[in-house]
């Protein structure tokens, strides 16, 4: 755990709590965080939770979420929202709804296996696995990047998780 500053301690270990503490995150699997040359960090995820990412666009600076569904593959897209409509256009998107102040479209329902994202202090990227979210910026170098992939848990003879 050397180099991890106190904030992202306090997120991760808030983050487990909340999760362990839920009976439906009791471990079908883990979301794996990888950073290079960084230890990765691994949190319970259960498949059929929801993965959300929220950024803000690099070239409008306007908001945007991508919304997933944990399976054992991967992460299911299930929706995209954007704050403007511009943005539909701009990643080829021939329609969306309008609901609640977001431009929707719907997710193709496609199994991605790990997503690579590119991490700057100006996009504010955080992932909300549950209701905490947790920022990325605190965890990489302006310009890093994170890996994000669904791993199997490893457990314990009582079913606990086991730390890697």
């Amino acid at each position: 755990m050397l180099g991890w500053s106190s904030a992202l301690l306090r997120a991760a270990l808030i983050l487990t709590i909340v999760l362990l503490a839920n009976p439906a995150a009791a471990g079908l699997g883990c979301l794996k965080m990888e950073r290079p040359l960084k230890q990765a960090i691994t949190i319970p995820a259960s498949v059929g939770e929801e993965l959300r990412l929220s950024f803000r666009h690099s070239i409008y600076g306007s908001q945007v979420e991508e919304q997933f569904r944990i399976t054992e593959e991967g992460l299911e897209t299930t929706e995209l929202r954007y704050s403007e409509a511009r943005l539909v256009e701009f990643y080829g998107y021939e329609g969306a709804r309008f609901e609640a102040g977001w431009w929707i479209v719907e997710g193709k329902h496609q199994i991605i296996p790990f997503l690579d994202l590119r991490v700057s202090p100006e996009s504010l990227l955080q992932i909300f696995l549950g209701s905490e979210p947790i920022f990325l910026s605190p965890m990489v170098d302006p310009g890093g990047l994170v890996r994000l992939t669904v791993i199997p848990c490893e457990r314990t003879i009582d079913g606990r998780r086991a730390d890697n």
